[in-house]
């Protein structure tokens, strides 16, 4: 019966491993399309300016380039906008500082860099926590929790099967207690 048990822990640990490598090469997959579709998503960036706001808004917290870099991605090299200093990052950072002179909101900025990366939302650091990016923060945690409850799955039987075996031959576990 124990060994029905310990196959069945065992299968659904294949399970969880299996699963996760499934996610991570999808998301290896998702990254390297990036990567390729990037390259010839840089002249859109630098074709289309933020169009103007009819009046200049002024937000209590004024949007910045700088904060605004540090929540999007470089097409061309896969690191934020803030250490990236490729021509594509240049033209993004100009394009940023437009949409802040003109008053934009960075929620505004975000979503018009998205569109004009035609809705590849790749171009965000940090996915959006609804639709399909909500997964980008649900799966890690799935995944740790499925882990740690394995985890602890196995402790409680290899603590269960310690005592029973110690219940079982209780002379060898007092002999080699004793000194």
């Amino acid at each position: 019966m124990l060994r029905a048990r310990t196959g069945s822990v065992l299968r659904w640990g294949a399970v969880a491993v299996f699963v996760t490598w499934v996610f991570l090469l999808a998301y290896m997959l998702g990254a390297a399309s990036n990567a390729s579709a990037a390259e010839s998503d840089t002249v859109v960036a630098t074709q289309n300016q933020p169009k103007p706001v009819l009046e200049v808004r002024r937000a209590e917290a004024q949007t910045t380039v700088a904060k605004v870099s540090r929540n999007v991605m470089c097409p061309t090299c896969d690191t934020t906008l803030d250490s990236s200093h490729s021509p594509a990052a240049e033209r993004m950072r100009v394009w940023i500082q437009t949409a802040v002179a003109n008053g934009w909101s960075e929620d505004e900025i975000m979503a018009g860099l998205v569109d004009e990366y035609g809705g590849d939302e790749s171009i965000l650091a940090v996915p959006r926590a609804e639709g399909i990016g909500l997964l980008a923060w649900l799966v890690p945690l799935v995944v740790v929790l499925a882990a740690a409850s394995y985890g602890l799955l196995l402790v409680r039987r290899w603590r269960r099967n310690q005592r029973s075996a110690a219940l079982e031959n209780p002379a060898s576990s007092s002999a080699g207690h004793s000194s």
